[in-house]
């Protein structure tokens, strides 16, 4: 018999915590290792995820003794052509605790090697949180340096011949909430507050009014970040489609004309940062291209909504700042969805390689088919997700310039979707909880173990007359790889 948490067995000796553990190999010699101490037989034994391109998953009891369990540990290596990385998280079987080099979810970045990169994270469960895996979650997918991507596949014979809307493109969900400006003055003024309502909400409200400043920044943390690295990093991991969502917090507490990324009435990274942090890495890879979906989705209601007049001036500040210096004939100007059938030649040719797909009231905006249903993705199950997807149709209505698959779940929507007193708890457990226990973290490599899958089965179903885009939270270098592969495949390159 196997008991999770801190179940005991009938014989009231021996106690276990489970791991779920999820891998990814981009190509051969490339491996993941596991490991483990204190394993249950048959438990883990050392074990290789070495099949490229397959999304592989195991699970590992952690067992100890009720009066001396002693501290197990989880071990994973992912293996490169040249080099490795390993990580430890250490495990107590009675209580669940999770110690170790995997405790702070902003603390695990991806890590780029000599020509591989390596994505990893894991889920505190801690002794099982309503609604979400009473299991450790943890992943680890190693690929080839994906950070000129792009590059590499228009090396290909007749693919600059091709329109840029062959692109399988890699994105990141909600992209700039991987920091705010100030979490101190999040906390003192009222914006977390503007994302509850109903009674649900002001149950919610009530429960974090009585949480200590500490427990409520983590609970900023793990509850709205979608992301866990900056622009730069993402960048170098090979995601090329941001999902930004531009607004003025509510109060202008850090300033009137200080532009960001909004996740409900929460701030994350600027927009001015974003817009040079992209041109900063398109002049100096001058064959890649990046896509950037402005919208204001989601916003709340009290915080300010620019106009296009007000978030062109922005970008245009950025593409002076990004061409100064440079000869007139390598000026980065930028395009829409107008020029999606354009021949990819031509658009180098113009330097036109920062592409803007805007739902903000400019001259140029466009409509998009999503797979989003707000039903369907309030879910902590994988096969609420896939049914989405399996509804979206291989080419868009008419009107629709691109299609968005949205790999990722909402399952803070679910979690706070039942009684008050559900939501209460839910809130509390999260708060505090440790640095690892995001929600949306909890769900990502069991929902990535079935929607990327379903990428590499159905992608290429996809019409290549628009773009097809995989969104994800905590976007990461097999995301990268698959959308690479589908592109090349969408490209009739193989």
């Amino acid at each position: 018999m196997t008991v999770t948490d801190i179940d005991v067995e009938a014989t009231g000796i021996t106690s276990c915590k489970g791991v779920d553990y999820y891998g990814y190999v981009g190509q051969a010699p490339m491996q993941i290792w596991y490991d483990a101490t204190k394993a249950q037989a048959p438990g883990l034994q050392p074990e290789r995820f070495l099949a490229p391109r397959m999304m592989q998953k195991g699970n590992v009891q952690i067992c100890g003794d009720v009066a001396s369990p002693g501290i197990g540990a989880f071990d994973w290596t992912a293996v490169s052509m040249q080099d490795s990385v390993q990580l430890r998280s250490e495990v107590n079987p009675v209580t669940g605790s999770l110690g170790g080099q995997l405790t702070d979810m902003l603390q695990t970045p991806s890590v780029f090697l000599q020509n591989t990169t390596v994505s990893y994270g894991m889920y505190d469960a801690g002794t099982g949180r309503q609604g979400l895996p009473n299991q450790h979650q943890s992943y680890s997918y190693v690929t080839r340096d994906h950070s000129s991507w792009m590059t590499e596949v228009l090396k290909m014979q007749g693919a600059k011949d091709l329109p840029l809307s062959s692109f399988a493109l890699p994105g990141a969900h909600d992209a700039g909430i991987s920091m705010t400006p100030g979490i101190n003055a999040i906390v003192d003024s009222n914006l977390l507050e503007k994302n509850f309502s109903n009674k649900v909400g002001e149950a919610v409200v009530r429960t974090l009014r009585l949480l200590s400043r500490s427990t409520l920044e983590r609970f900023i943390v793990s509850f709205f970040f979608t992301q866990k690295e900056d622009f730069r990093a993402l960048l170098r991991v090979g995601v090329r489609f941001f999902d930004f969502r531009p607004g003025i917090p509510a109060g202008n507490i850090f300033g009137a004309d200080r532009m960001f990324h909004m996740h409900g009435s929460i701030p994350g990274r600027g927009f001015s940062t974003f817009l040079d942090d992209v041109t900063d890495f398109l002049n100096k890879n001058p064959e890649e291209f990046v896509f950037v979906q402005l919208s204001q989705n989601g916003i709340k209601p009290d915080t300010s909504r620019p106009k296009w007049p007000e978030i062109n001036e922005k970008i245009q500040k950025a593409l002076v700042r990004a061409n100064q210096g440079r000869p007139v004939s390598e000026h980065l100007t930028f395009g829409t969805a107008n020029n999606l059938r354009t021949p990819i030649k031509d658009l180098l040719s113009w330097n036109m390689r920062l592409i803007f797909l805007t739902d903000v009231g400019a001259p140029f905006d466009t409509k998009k088919q999503d797979s989003y249903d707000a039903k369907l993705y309030a879910t902590s199950e994988p096969s609420n997700i896939i049914k989405a997807l399996d509804l979206v149709k291989p080419a868009p209505e008419i009107g629709a310039t691109y299609t968005v698959l949205q790999l990722q779940g909402t399952v803070t929507a679910k979690l706070l979707g039942g009684t008050t007193d559900q939501a209460e708890t839910i809130v509390r457990s999260i708060a505090t909880g440790s640095d690892a226990a995001s929600p949306l973290l909890a769900t990502k490599a069991k929902f990535d173990h079935q929607t990327y899958s379903w990428v590499q089965r159905n992608g290429a179903k996809f019409t290549a007359d628009v773009p097809l885009v995989l969104l994800n939270d905590f976007a990461d270098c097999a995301l990268v790889d698959i959308a690479k592969d589908l592109t090349i495949r969408r490209m009739g390159l193989r």
